[in-house]
């Protein structure tokens, strides 16, 4: 039996602070070198995983956008996205201005992924998100949504208070949950800011991990993750950890709880089990 490793990164693998710890970096790498099969899931991108995990020796496909996009971490190279069906996305933009929220939509353009918001009265949410990845190559503001194919969507944030987006949350009708995978939670840096976030109804961990096991033939499935996108992943997996820091939700979901990525739990159970 051949076994997948796959980790999700914030929360989870990386620090609090979200760096790469010393005793993570060392301990993943020496299993990666003895022949251990592992990856990671992340709802960031992979420009953004990728600056938090130097030195990080993967080389099998990784998992972006929570399971939007797979990426070969050598070359960068992505395949192609799970797209948000575009009469759907017609149908958000719409419940989006009734309800006075503006959304980042993340969407593929010339084989590369570009984040576009319209310009302008900025909100909150938008003005944090901004502020807080500065410089970022995706970036594309637009003066209106006709700029852009929205056939090309694949991923939508909305960032803003806990009360507005779950009033936003509860509003969606099921034409809009049958074609969308829906997370809603809290940033874990910025205490205060939370997301509503949308993929296409594939576009989950557990989906992205079942085409990476098929990729590489393993047979096996063990799993490390925290919040809510994690659970999909969780709900396939032969093993799941959930982390000492975990949302109950997770824990009440997981083979066992292990320690908290204050304490490099992943790094710890790993070394545990193989060094």
């Amino acid at each position: 039996m051949t076994t997948l490793y796959v980790t999700d990164l914030d929360g989870t693998l990386l620090l609090p602070d979200g760096s790469l710890g010393r005793r993570t970096l060392t301990v993943v790498n020496a299993f990666i070198a003895s022949g251990g099969l592992i990856t990671y899931a992340t709802g960031r991108s992979f420009h953004s995983a990728n600056r938090a995990l130097t030195g990080l020796n993967l080389h099998l496909p990784v998992i972006t956008y929570a399971g939007a996009i797979l990426v070969d971490p050598i070359s960068g190279v992505a395949e192609a996205a799970e797209m948000i069906p575009a009469p759907i996305i017609h149908t958000l933009l719409a419940v989006f201005a009734s309800c006075g929220l503006q959304p980042v939509l993340f969407i593929i353009q010339d084989g590369r992924d570009r984040v576009c918001w319209i310009e302008g009265n900025l909100s909150p949410g938008i003005e944090f998100f901004l502020r807080t990845r500065h410089s970022d190559p995706r970036h594309m503001p637009l003066k209106n949504w006709k700029e852009i194919d929205l056939h090309s969507v694949f991923y939508i944030s909305v960032i803003a208070g806990v009360v507005e987006l779950a009033e936003l949350n509860e509003s969606l009708g099921a034409d809009i949950r049958g074609s969308c995978h829906i997370i809603f939670v809290e940033d874990i840096y910025a205490p205060g800011y939370h997301w509503l976030e949308f993929t296409s109804a594939i576009g989950t961990k557990a989906h992205a991990v079942e085409k990476v096991q098929s990729l590489t033939g393993t047979n096996s499935l063990i799993c490390f993750g925290d919040s809510h996108n994690d659970l999909p992943m969780f709900s396939i997996a032969d093993q799941s950890y959930a982390m000492a820091n975990s949302i109950d939700e997770v824990k009440l979901h997981a083979t066992a709880v292990i320690g908290s990525n204050t304490d490099e739990g992943v790094a710890v159970w790993l070394e545990a089990q193989f060094f």
